[in-house]
């Protein structure tokens, strides 16, 4: 119980951040999506089938909150952190540049998903407009972000991993 109440203050914690602090710092409102880069951080620390459960939870968690479709972030994430987990045991937890160039990439493959999506749904935009306007500033917060994220999710995973 310890545990769920930990990562559920956590959560909020980062929700209460993200949705209340940050946007002082957006660009033309887009900001670093916190979500992405725990999902991302969670799938590395405990494998792929936790990194999805986790990713979909933070994802429809971040559906229910912000009232966008329901499911895009959700599914977006669930496939974030079932990726990350797969390297979890390939790669070294510790290294600086893992959740940085995971960031990126996660960044990258969710702003395409949903824009696919978004397309299948009907709607018209200009594409090389979003590449432009929103995918370069979320890049770089998201990259600016992801270590101190990756910090927070570890220090949280060893605090509340089981003893041995």
């Amino acid at each position: 119980m310890k545990k769920f109440l930990a990562w559920l203050l956590f959560v909020l914690l980062i929700y209460a951040v993200q949705s209340s602090l940050l946007p002082v710092v957006y660009f033309h409102g887009i900001g670093p999506d916190m979500f992405l880069l725990m999902t991302g951080s969670v799938g590395f620390l405990k494998g792929k089938k936790q990194g999805a459960f986790y990713g979909f939870l933070f994802g429809i968690f971040e559906d229910i909150a912000s009232g966008t479709f329901l499911g895009i972030n959700a599914f977006t994430k669930l496939l974030a952190g079932y990726v990350c987990g797969i390297f979890s045991n390939r790669v070294l937890n510790d290294s600086f540049g893992l959740p940085v160039i995971a960031a990126f990439l996660n960044t990258v493959a969710s702003f395409f998903i949903i824009e696919v999506i978004m397309m299948l749904l009907g709607y018209r935009f200009n594409f090389f407009t979003h590449l432009q306007f929103m995918l370069g500033p979320l890049i770089c917060y998201n990259v600016v972000f992801a270590w101190p994220i990756h910090c927070a999710v570890k220090w949280l995973h060893n605090k509340t991993a089981d003893k041995k």
